[in-house]
């Protein structure tokens, strides 16, 4: 089976240990809560990267030299990955007619 990885780094101070375990649940940020932000740009991308069949992991990153986050997304590639009948469970609506609050954005799109 083939895997696709996807690896991203950074230099900054890492998630506490206290909140790795919670990290994935929507609007939670964190004990640094420095910033803007709702909290849901992690449990989003869980939920598309465990749609496609696919596994997230966060590593920090504790180095004499230097510290950080490690993210790291495998994704199935090629015949790994299962095919859904085209409209079976996806909502179609269209996400800007819902964002812009348009009558319309309870029509399904094709």
């Amino acid at each position: 089976m083939g895997r696709a990885i996807l690896t991203i780094e950074d230099a900054g101070l890492g998630i506490p240990k206290a909140d790795l375990a919670r990290i994935f649940e929507p609007f939670y940020r964190g004990s640094r809560t420095a910033g803007d932000g709702s909290g849901l740009g992690l449990s989003i991308v869980r939920r598309i990267v465990q749609g496609l069949a696919g596994s997230i992991a966060l590593q920090n990153i504790v180095a004499p030299d230097r510290t950080g986050l490690r993210v790291v997304v495998e994704i199935p590639t090629g015949d790994a990955v299962a095919r859904e009948p085209a409209g079976a469970g996806h909502d179609r609506r269209d996400a800007g007619a819902i964002a812009a609050g348009r009558e319309d954005a309870g029509r399904q799109t094709p």
